[in-house]
């Protein structure tokens, strides 16, 4: 029996990030099952609305790719009709258009009208969000612009799947989870103590780190605010920040400078290229989590990937993926010093918790290894 033909739409190598990230692993994934095309972006964000130093990714290491064609400019409807044609002419059973973003609603919504009726059963969003983290009132208009346009849905948490309810007009929602990101991991073997040694820790040291794009909802200042009454029961405590900042750091330098903790932080405000991840997770005792939203992350499935522990705050579908007291802590509300307890309770519990088999446990059990499972069912799903 011939193998079903995918179409995927999203950002992929040689753009940067979680959302190019999950649409290699997704390709990759699919391809022993399906024939996979996947059509990327030849403009993702206009220059001028993209906070950071670049969209590209300059990693030495390509650790995630898959072959494509960059047809979609976000903001050029011409490439939108083109790209319509191109995948009629490929004429898949399923069109795959990966979600996260309002911005992306009148490219979403233009290339399923140039593609017509007979494709309208063949569209299938996957939501990362529904509604972006730092999303704005005009947001939820664009969304229902753009998710209307799908025959079916697939939620990468509960959170998600609730969250799509409205905009879903009781069409089919399939559920999975995000990949654990074990490909981060290069195979050096190199153990805690020397990782930390390479950036200037004691082996006694409790290092704590934050990693990732720096920006609000992520809540690097609550970690920052938190840390005073961390160290002060944590003497060997530090906080390790490593990501590139979307937001005037000066905000995060100031907190560090007010409350006198500049000897006990590092802050790398950089983006990371693939090679260079491992060092930080491997020095690492804890990753923090502070977000005040989250639907799912993939920092969470960066540090699984690793066998390191979180502390998160309990906030979107964070509840779903961390068990509390094993793998991590959860933290109720967002206040630093709610998060400093949470911090001082894993310390205080970590070496007699068999955290990495704990974790070992979810790895096993995560849903996105029945990916192709659940695409063969959206596909019957189109046929119906």
């Amino acid at each position: 029996m011939p193998q079903s033909r995918i179409v995927i739409i999203g950002p992929c190598y040689p753009y940067r990030g979680g959302i190019a990230t999950f649409v290699s692993h997704l390709c990759n994934k699919l391809a022993s099952r399906f024939d996979v095309r996947l059509i990327n972006y030849s403009l993702l964000y206009p220059s001028f609305l993209f906070p950071g130093k670049t969209q590209y990714d300059e990693s030495e290491n390509l650790i995630f790719s898959f072959p494509n064609e960059r047809l979609v400019n976000s903001i050029n409807p011409l490439s939108w009709y083109k790209t319509a044609q191109h995948i009629k002419k490929l004429n898949p059973d399923l069109v795959i258009i990966d979600w996260w973003n309002p911005f992306f609603s009148f490219a979403v919504k233009g290339i399923t009208a140039f593609l017509g009726s007979s494709f309208r059963k063949r569209i299938f969003i996957i939501a990362e969000n529904v509604v972006s983290h730092e999303g704005r009132k005009i947001d939820a208009a664009l969304t229902r612009t753009a998710l209307s346009t799908a025959h079916a849905y697939l939620a990468l948490s509960d959170k998600v799947a609730a969250e799509l309810i409205p905009y879903s007009d009781h069409k089919k929602i399939f559920k999975s989870n995000l990949p654990i990101y074990s490909d981060f991991d290069t195979g050096n073997d190199i153990d805690n103590s020397a990782a930390k040694a390479e950036l200037g820790y004691g082996a006694d040291d409790f290092v704590l780190l934050f990693f990732g794009y720096i920006r609000k909802y992520k809540g690097l200042d609550i970690a920052l605010q938190a840390f005073p009454e961390i160290k002060r029961s944590i003497s060997k405590a530090k906080l390790l920040i490593v990501g590139e900042s979307y937001d005037d750091i000066a905000e995060y330098t100031a907190l560090i400078d007010a409350a006198g903790i500049g000897s006990d932080v590092q802050l790398i405000n950089e983006y990371v290229p693939n090679e260079a991840v491992s060092r930080y997770f491997d020095a690492s005792d804890c990753v923090l989590l502070p977000y005040r939203t989250a639907t799912q992350s993939g920092i969470l499935n960066i540090a699984y990937g690793f066998n390191k522990p979180v502390v998160a705050t309990n906030v979107g579908g964070f509840s779903e993926f961390i068990k509390n007291g094993e793998t991590g802590i959860l933290v109720d509300g967002i206040e630093a010093s709610a998060f400093a307890k949470g911090v001082i309770q894993w310390h205080g519990i970590c070496k007699d918790i068999d955290y990495q088999k704990a974790i070992s446990a979810i790895v096993a059990g995560n849903s996105f290894d029945s990916i192709a499972d659940i695409i063969s069912e959206a596909v019957d799903h189109s046929k119906s």
